[in-house]
């Protein structure tokens, strides 16, 4: 958005609001403060394109940013949190806060550390249709709430692969088991097939509960069975957002054969995980039959902020789980069908299985016969992207996202106080500084809106593991976790798909962000089981080994049997090309 359309618009609706306009398309703005966090929701109708909190922490009108009667220290705009700077239209970075539906509602769910207020914040709703025609709320006082926590429990399992002992879902209500007890009839075992096993798991939100007002989300379990360097178990729920599973653990800080109890924090919006029919689904599986497991508890504990002001409901224990089927509906009514285990998704990912070439550098070769191009976003030209796409090709674009590169030609954009130290064997080549979002979201959002200009279906950010290089920064991996999810978070934005490049120590964070893996050199360094979050997740994991013919007549079969889409490459990445496929 241009600068002076922002500020037009912000005349327009100071103008506006202090004239008394009407306030009929904003209705049931609210603002709780539930524990540390702050839930914001407010009805837009009709519908508003650019949605915004203006938020006064300090309550004096004459300090921060003066919209709607407040004077505003923070602001949220769509999925983005800002601190005002001071004078006029001057806002930092600070956080991705991303908004959700609710029941024809739109709220947002802010962690307190992200506000110094110096008592309850007052807020002003905003939005408007391509900046035009604002509409603003009334001045809004915070109101606090309590957190009152929600045990669900199973009311009904379908089984994906393998099979599972009869005892039923009331096995899993309550913890009965610890040690090496072993009464049979108070857990269920799970019988991996060949295949391995896989198990999901439907619960039900009860009607009483809104989405918007649910806090956090929790799993806990207690498991008995192998440890995790013989058989990997793991506990996954369903994202109805990105219609995608998401995992939340494994078995790694259990014992073998004795009971451990394990919660999980399941991260992100909650309302991501509740179906418009209040269905929440989690999956319990391994991809290896090694041996059985058992589980005595599997529920889901649901935090919802109540309001002082509001009648509260019924509190459930969180150590007594209710009884199973408790967040069903009646039971004359008929129970919803389960969402599609694999829904449509917004856009465009590669499947397991498709073919590829990787060329960044020459003249692309068009005459490949293969499913996916991987080129460079900038050296490409457009015609060379839509003769592809007339070949029925998919379109990858590649770019550099955490390195600074002297020749590309957004090169001046860079402020040189995060540009750090230089690659290794990549002349004018050099670390970021990620941390920096507020400076290199605005680049990055760039070339991933470019990528989207020249018709690419997908985007490969390269560097995206600054964080174990000798970057000449402190950082972290928080840093690379939170740089890599705002990449993801742009480019589905914007209908691409997105690859995590290397990275693999990461992986089990950010899987659920990404559509695909891509990966360099696994067989190499012994890495290539880091990428199983992938596999599991029916994700493609495309990849490169830089070896000779011989070379690759080892690692071409294991990597076939792994279910890669996997090339022998030379290290320049031009045409010339070897396909593992041809070696089974």
């Amino acid at each position: 958005m241009k600068q002076w359309k922002r500020k037009l618009w912000m005349v327009i609706l100071l103008v506006s609001g202090f004239s008394g306009c009407s306030l009929a398309d904003i209705k049931e703005g609210r603002v709780i403060k539930a524990g540390t966090d702050y839930i914001f929701s407010a009805r837009f109708d009709p519908e508003h394109s650019i949605k915004q909190v203006f938020i006064d922490a300090d309550g004096d009108a004459t300090t921060g940013y003066p919209v709607g009667g407040i004077g505003a220290e923070y602001l949220l705009e769509d999925d983005w949190f800002y601190q005002h700077q001071g004078g006029d239209w001057n806002w930092r970075f600070v956080a991705e806060v991303p908004g959700f539906r609710d029941d024809g509602r739109f709220a947002w769910r802010l962690p307190g550390k992200h506000i110094t207020s110096s008592g309850n914040p007052i807020i002003v709703f905003a939005g408007a249709d391509n900046w035009d025609t604002p509409e603003f709320s009334p001045a809004i006082s915070t109101r606090n709430a309590a957190l009152v926590s929600h045990s669900l429990v199973p009311y009904k399992i379908k089984t994906r692969r393998g099979s599972e002992s009869d005892q039923g879902m009331a096995a899993l209500a309550r913890k009965d088991q610890s040690g090496s007890q072993d009464k049979w009839d108070d857990y269920i075992e799970f019988y991996p097939g060949d295949k391995g096993y896989a198990g999901q798991f439907y619960l039900r939100l009860p009607k009483k509960i809104q989405v918007s007002d649910i806090v956090r989300l929790k799993v806990h379990t207690n498991y008995r069975g192998e440890r995790k360097k013989y058989q990997r178990w793991i506990w996954k729920i369903y994202n109805f957002n990105h219609g995608r599973w998401q995992i939340l653990g494994d078995n790694q800080k259990a014992p073998g054969w004795r009971w451990k109890s394990l919660t999980f924090l399941v991260e992100g919006d909650p309302a991501a995980y509740v179906s418009a029919k209040g269905l929440i689904k989690l999956r319990y599986e391994t991809s290896r039959n090694t041996d059985n497991s058992q589980l005595d508890l599997l529920k889901l504990v649901a935090e919802v902020a109540v309001p002082d002001n509001s009648k509260p409901v019924e509190e459930a224990d969180p150590a007594r789980p209710e009884p199973p089927g408790s967040g069903e509906e009646e039971p004359a009514e008929p129970e919803p069908s389960p969402a599609p285990e694999t829904p449509a998704p917004t856009s465009w990912h590669p499947r397991p299985g498709m073919s590829w070439q990787w060329q960044l550098s020459g003249t692309i070769d068009t005459s490949v016969a293969v499913d996916i191009f991987d080129v460079d976003l900038f050296d490409t030209p457009q015609e060379t992207i839509d003769l592809l796409h007339r070949q029925g090709k998919k379109v990858v674009c590649y770019f550099s996202a955490g390195t600074y590169e002297n020749w590309r030609p957004d090169k001046s954009k860079f402020p040189k106080k995060v540009i750090g130290r230089r690659l290794d064997d990549w002349e004018g080549e050099s670390w970021l500084d990620i941390r920096r979002l507020d400076k290199l979201r605005p680049i990055m959002v760039a070339r991933i809106e470019l990528a989207k200009q020249k018709g690419c279906d997908g985007v490969e950010p390269d560097n995206v593991d600054g964080y174990d290089n000798k970057s000449g920064f402190p950082l972290k991996a928080k840093d690379q976790i939170r740089f890599n999810r705002m990449l993801a978070a742009e480019a589905h934005k914007r209908g691409l798909s997105i690859a995590l490049k290397n990275t693999l120590e990461l992986v089990a964070e950010l899987e659920p962000d990404f559509d695909w893996a891509l990966n360099e050199q696994c067989f190499q360094y012994q890495e290539c089981e880091m990428l199983q979050p992938f596999l599991d997740a029916g994700k493609a994991v495309l990849g490169v080994s830089y070896v000779s013919e011989k070379k690759a007549k080892k690692i071409c079969p294991k990597a076939n049997q792994m279910g890669f889409s996997w090339l022998v490459k030379k290290w320049d990445l031009d045409a010339w090309r070897m396909d593992c496929r041809d070696f089974d």
